[in-house]
């Protein structure tokens, strides 16, 4: 018998791009990397992890290649955010502001280079220094705190 496969739609900001990921979600989490804040004007980022295979979109990107192993996406009509491809790895970063109308639910397991933040974020999830080993990690974890130097203002 087989699985009946989930589909989740999205859009940019305007419409003009839209995405579609099939099935569920490789790995979920929040990233906190200074590549990432500079890339979203944000502190940290949420994000949500396809094989590429499983992820199609209509409508034209922009990219840039300024990581090169990381192909930031936005629409080339509004500039929204839309993804990340990570090209060698074979995975699509679809950020789930993109899917919020899909029925996806958005459900972090970790946040990702959080010796980098901005800010502190006191939620119960597993703080990486820079990843878990499964993802290229060191694995090292971090305390959850209150620092007050990193509140945000």
């Amino acid at each position: 018998m087989s699985e009946i496969e989930n589909i989740y739609t999205g859009q940019c900001y305007c419409g003009a791009t839209k995405v579609t990921v099939k099935g569920e979600p490789f790995a979920q989490g929040y990233c906190h990397c200074k590549s990432c804040r500079a890339f979203h004007g944000a502190p940290f980022i949420a994000w949500s992890v396809w094989p590429s295979d499983a992820v199609s979109v209509e409508g034209d990107l922009r990219k840039t290649d300024k990581n090169p192993a990381l192909a930031r996406s936005t629409c080339a009509s509004c500039g929204g955010k839309m993804m990340g491809i990570l090209k060698e790895a074979g995975f699509t970063v679809v950020f789930p502001n993109v899917l919020a109308d899909s029925g996806l639910t958005f459900a972090p397991t970790m946040h990702k280079y959080y010796a980098d933040r901005a800010m502190d974020v006191i939620d119960g999830v597993p703080k990486f220094e820079d990843g878990p080993v499964e993802l290229g990690g060191s694995g090292v974890t971090l305390p959850e705190t209150r620092d007050p130097v990193r509140q945000a203002v």
